[in-house]
């Protein structure tokens, strides 16, 4: 309270000193009724032109834009008919998004700026697309990765037959010829050829 008391001199010192006995918020406020608002529009200004995307979506910083770049024109910083153009610059120096800005060619729109509903829904529908897009490349991956593990198996059991038909071929025929020895070979032939043919 003490400093806020030395810091003012004319009027307001005197109308801080009526009011001594307050809390200092009574006394801020007070002062406010009487004089308005001591925020500056330019200082909005630069504080605007320092406010980056982060970890938030394009649209979010986008919108978080628009606020702040309201209360600039509000207090004076600037005029109504800038502020499209001043909330594109700044949404295209501020943003980590690059594709955003390449895809909807933001930079050939400096000339003639959208207004601020025009190029909040431009940025929104991009971002849609884009988890679209997302969503049927994880499904495609899905089914190829089915397919895979489906044609590996199929793979492995060709591979098991024809590991039993060259032990069969292989082995020395023992008098009498075994009829079941030549039927198994026989039924495993069938099943490599059904196999191959199935996969192709």
């Amino acid at each position: 309270k003490k400093i806020l008391l030395k810091s003012l001199n004319g009027e307001a010192d005197d109308i801080a000193e009526l009011n001594r006995t307050k809390q200092v918020s009574q006394i801020v406020d007070v002062l406010f009724k009487k004089y308005g608002s001591v925020v500056d529009g330019e200082e909005l200004l630069i504080e605007f032109h320092n406010v980056y995307q982060d970890d938030r979506t394009a649209s979010d910083y986008l919108s978080h834009l628009y606020i702040e770049l309201g209360e600039v024109v509000k207090y004076g910083g600037l005029s109504v008919d800038q502020m499209d153009e001043k909330l594109l610059k700044q949404f295209i120096r501020g943003t980590n998004d690059i594709e955003m800005i390449n895809t909807l060619k933001l930079k050939d729109s400096l000339l003639d700026p959208p207004a601020f509903p025009d190029l909040i829904h431009m940025i929104r529908r991009e971002e849609g697309e884009r988890t679209a897009r997302k969503l049927r490349q994880r499904k495609k991956a899905k089914v190829q990765s089915l397919v895979a593990e489906k044609q590996e198996g199929e793979m492995e059991e060709v591979k098991q037959h024809l590991e039993r038909l060259e032990k069969l071929i292989t082995t020395p025929k023992q008098p009498p010829v075994d009829p079941p020895g030549e039927q198994a070979a026989a039924a495993d032939l069938a099943q490599v050829n059904q196999r191959l043919a199935h996969m192709e």
